[in-house]
């Protein structure tokens, strides 16, 4: 049997294996790699973060998902792929071997190679550190109360978001609700990659929600005091979150692959690697090399997802995978804003509202029930595939 690993949990891995548990790849030897057993839905975290959604809500249980399709689950980091050998080498020194190798395991945040950073700052990507952020902010507005300064470096979507989300949730703390939250962007705006009125919205949110936006904050160096900045000047900070923008992994690092010039992996538009037309990937992990400006958003590598599963099932069966991708131009992007709105952004549109939020909200479940159900012990369960 042709042997496949899919290394990580993410979003994409998730149509995989629903196609999988309804044998679409006929015979198959498959083994699921990941740290995690269980794989936070990284739409949601804001909410958990915020206190709208438990930590169960949000999770895909990949060991029982993985036993549900006869999938073998392997709790561990792979440290390297080594293409010649068609073989994946894991943290223990292990190795797994394949005849096909797919690649999901999204990426880590930017700028952790900074001076104190990796000693100071809580990271929101790999998804499942965002859960150590929720405890320490507890522990942090217990030690300083209303004098609490938390600091979010990043002012991209995840970061604004994240910020948000965390002043959400000092207001269920009332001995830190007035404490100062303040949003770092290196860069001369906030959410860059949408449209002026999205910018517009998630300023004017930031600001009803008592968020200070510093603008042209290049962070230098962090310390236990704050974070010193290009310009000299020191921010102070009692808890300091890292949301930087998207980097690519160890494991792309180290391995023998061709990655484009951040080091995310290289496909084409079938999602196989440039190097090796035997391992695929897709979400953050992968640059599609004929569209490198693909944003690393999640609406990506949920589309990505079908196209994944079609080709890595055709290859399992000696077909050459035929089904492309090409990412579209527009996408809707909905932002918690932590206050029970959300901002809708879709092209030059724009609004906030407290519908928008439920729309999301809706949409987010949908997801989280299509896949949760992987994971239950009947296929009556299962929620038809979409192509």
């Amino acid at each position: 049997m042709t042997r496949l690993v899919l290394l990580g949990g993410g979003h994409a891995h998730l149509f995989v294996l629903e196609g999988l548990a309804r044998g679409l790849f006929g015979p198959v030897d498959a083994t699921l790699v990941s740290p995690v057993r269980h794989q936070a839905y990284s739409g949601m975290v804001p909410g958990l973060i915020g206190g709208r959604y438990r930590t169960e809500e949000l999770s895909f249980d990949l060991e029982a998902t993985t036993a549900r399709a006869g999938v073998t689950f392997v709790c561990s980091r792979a440290r390297r792929i080594l293409p010649a050998e068609r073989e994946v080498e894991l943290e223990d020194g292990r190795r797994i071997g394949y005849d096909l190798l797919s690649v999901a395991t999204g990426s880590t945040v930017r700028g952790t190679d900074l001076p104190g950073v990796r000693e100071h700052a809580l990271v929101v990507k790999p998804i499942d550190r965002a859960e150590v952020i929720v405890p320490a902010l507890e522990q942090a507005a217990a030690e300083h109360g209303s004098a609490l300064r938390v600091v979010v470096v990043g002012g991209g979507a995840a970061g604004a978001e994240v910020a948000l989300a965390l002043r959400a949730r000092l207001r269920t703390l009332s001995a830190a609700a007035s404490a100062r939250v303040a949003l770092l962007e290196s860069g001369s705006e906030v959410v860059p990659d949408r449209a002026p009125a999205a910018r517009r919205k998630v300023r004017r949110a930031l600001a009803l929600n008592g968020i200070e936006l510093k603008l042209g904050a290049q962070v230098h160096a962090v310390d236990g005091r704050g974070a010193t900045l290009a310009d000299g000047s020191t921010v102070p900070m009692h808890l300091l979150v890292w949301a930087a923008g998207a980097g690519p992994s160890d494991l792309l690092r180290a391995s023998a692959l061709e990655t484009d010039a951040r080091g995310f992996l290289l496909v084409d538009d079938r999602l196989r690697s440039l190097s090796d037309p035997r391992i695929f990937a897709a979400g953050d992990a992968a640059t599609l090399a004929a569209y490198p400006a693909t944003p690393k958003a999640g609406v990506y590598a949920v589309r990505e997802g079908p196209v994944l599963r079609d080709n890595l099932a055709a290859a399992c069966h000696g077909r050459d995978p035929s089904r492309s991708y090409s990412p579209q131009h527009r996408f809707l992007a909905l932002f918690n804003t932590g206050d029970g709105r959300a901002i809708l952004s879709y092209g030059p549109l724009a609004l906030r509202a407290r519908w928008a939020m439920r729309l999301k909200d809706r949409i987010d479940r949908r997801f989280m029930r299509r896949f949760q159900r992987l994971a239950l012990p009947t296929s009556d369960s299962y929620i038809p595939i979409s192509r």
